[in-house]
């Protein structure tokens, strides 16, 4: 959830749809996601990013989520921006939102994940 003023980052993680949305954007904070994979994991009528309607000014603002990877986990990765942008609400849809996703470029690939072993991380702590 991103809410007003707030400046969140978010790379290198994996967002497996659980519920309505992965991000809800409430207000007007900024985002730089790049290099996660959204995987959505049911229901034609859950969204990966869905940007509630606030009062803003011209222009909307923009939220930096290139560079990501977006699959359906039964089918596979999304290959055009068609297909993401139906599981994105934003300015496209409504533009009361005020808020425009940028998604451009996106990966169709998987993000490459490092393998750390719970010894390896308990060791880091003696």
């Amino acid at each position: 959830m991103l809410g007003t003023g707030a400046h969140s980052i978010l790379h290198e993680n994996t967002f497996a749809n659980p519920g309505n949305q992965n991000i809800q954007v409430l207000s007007d904070g900024t985002l730089e996601a790049s290099g996660n994979d959204f995987i959505k994991s049911y229901g034609a009528d859950k969204f990966f990013v869905w940007c509630q309607q606030y009062p803003g000014t011209a222009p909307p603002v923009v939220l930096d989520m290139k560079d990501n990877y977006w699959a359906q986990a039964y089918t596979g990765a999304f290959e055009s921006a068609t297909q993401v942008a139906a599981f994105i609400h934003d300015y496209n849809d409504d533009p009361s939102v005020n808020v425009l996703v940028d998604f451009e470029p996106f990966s169709t690939q998987p993000v490459p994940v490092e393998s750390t072993s719970f010894g390896s991380v308990k060791a880091m702590f003696r």
